[in-house]
């Protein structure tokens, strides 16, 4: 249960942070994903980047209610291949961080500083 929630922590910071992929030529991250999980047990998420701020949903397995929360972002770079998005980190006062995005057509990956990464698809 403690690497679950770990994971979900990991998830919803990296949800907040790809929000920075709104703006311009990274228009390609425009809309709703959902995670493909690698099981029930880790719940389900999906992020809707807008062109200004990304939002997150998730819920947790035998849970009624899902927890929400968005946050603005901003793009530092972007190659063609790969997204570098800054976020406001959650829990600290003005504190930032990077996070790496690739999307090819349906699919995204999102690479954390920490060497984690989550895929999501496109929702339909």
């Amino acid at each position: 249960m403690k690497k679950f929630c770990l994971m979900m922590i990991f998830i919803f910071t990296a949800a907040l942070i790809l929000g920075s992929c709104g703006k311009g030529k990274d228009s390609k991250l425009l809309g709703k994903w959902k995670w493909d999980a690698p099981s029930a047990e880790y719940g389900e998420m999906t992020i809707e980047f807008t062109k200004d701020k990304v939002m997150m949903e998730m819920k947790m397995p035998n849970e009624t209610k899902s927890e929400k929360d968005e946050k603005p972002y901003t793009v530092k770079s972007d190659d063609g291949k790969t997204i570098v998005v800054e976020s406001p980190k959650k829990g600290t006062s003005g504190e930032k961080e990077d996070v790496k995005i690739t999307v090819d057509g349906d699919k995204m990956t999102i690479n954390g500083a920490d060497g984690t990464s989550m895929n999501f698809s496109k929702a339909r």
